[in-house]
């Protein structure tokens, strides 16, 4: 509903009421379950009162407009300035619904010969991801399916299924890691098949649509490092000199491992590293409702095989 604040300058933000704050809540366990629900609102009295206390002239209404929910704006007094008045009509412009479960599990087995060996595995699971574009115009569910913006508030893909398995080993300075990442198939944008196949049938075999089916995709990433490690300075055997004068003993000093050579020092806690994501070269999967780019920009990297080198020293 259309409001109008008579006001004064200056004028304190909190004027604009709760009625235009954008509604969220959300609740979680331990990260592994969630749900969120938000509506956004227009920022019209925000951007109202942001200009009233600017004294800028944009929004400017007249005595005889104010209070009219037809015309939103800010009424001034026409001799000094000051700030009336503000029209202010705002609404809800939205609303989504997201309902989904994350997991992460890791396993770790540390052997006495073979280093240690870790697994991770994460995955993600939507039970519902839906919104509604206009306030009583119903919601519409995106979980499955993509939508080109067809449909207003179209995230793009929404996949049901997402995760990845992580394999890690280290071993006398030597870590080498494999991830294998999946995302599952979903139905592509039917709007863009031509010519939309329609099938026509009878009571025990209804009319229905095709949809063409985007295929789920997996990806190998792999690294291997190895780390230069400092040694372990052992304990520092004591020795005593045969020709000492007096009773005391005098330690002869010992060499440790902060002797070492320049080229021994510069090596150590140096780590190389070399690895290559998309290790078999998969496209991303032709999305046909992706006119632009021909791939869901929001799930997928157009970038192929991809191979890289790092060298890292710390001091």
């Amino acid at each position: 509903m259309p409001s109008t604040v008579a006001t004064t300058n200056p004028i304190p933000l909190g004027n604009a009421g709760t009625t235009i704050t954008p509604e969220r809540n959300a609740v979680s366990a331990a990260h592994r379950f969630g749900a969120c629900r938000n509506s956004g609102a227009n920022n019209a009295a925000f951007l109202l009162l942001a200009n009233a206390n600017s004294n800028n002239t944009m929004f400017k209404i007249t005595q005889a407009q104010f209070g009219n929910p037809a015309f939103i704006g800010v009424f001034r007094d026409p001799g000094n300035g000051s700030v009336q008045g503000i029209n202010a009509n705002t609404t809800n412009a939205g609303k989504r619904l997201v309902n989904g479960m994350d997991v992460n599990t890791v396993y770790q087995l540390p052997t006495s010969n073979w280093g240690t060996f870790t697994w991770t595995l994460g995955y993600n699971y939507f039970f519902t991801w839906k919104a509604e574009a206009v306030v009583g115009g119903g919601f519409h569910s995106f979980l499955g399916d993509y939508n080109n913006g067809t449909i207003p508030l179209a995230p793009g893909a929404i996949p049901y299924h997402k995760g990845f398995l992580r394999g890690e080993w280290e071993w006398r300075g030597f870590d080498f890691v494999m991830t294998g990442n999946y995302i599952s198939s979903f139905n592509d944008d039917s709007a863009f098949l031509v010519p939309r196949p329609v099938f026509s049938g009878t009571f025990f075999d209804p009319q229905w649509s095709q949809y063409r089916r985007v295929t789920d995709y997996t990806t190998l990433d792999m690294q291997l490092a190895y780390t230069f490690k400092k040694p372990v300075t052992e304990a520092v055997a004591t020795s005593y000199a045969k020709d000492a004068k007096d009773a005391k003993s005098a330690p002869a000093p010992v060499g440790g491992a902060d002797n070492g050579t320049f080229a021994q020092r510069m090596l150590w806690n140096t780590t190389l590293t070399v690895g290559v994501n998309n290790a078999f070269d998969r496209e991303p999967p032709t999305v046909l409702g992706a006119f632009n780019d021909n791939y869901d920009t929001s799930l997928y990297s157009i970038r192929d095989r991809y191979y890289y080198i790092s060298l890292a020293k710390k001091f």
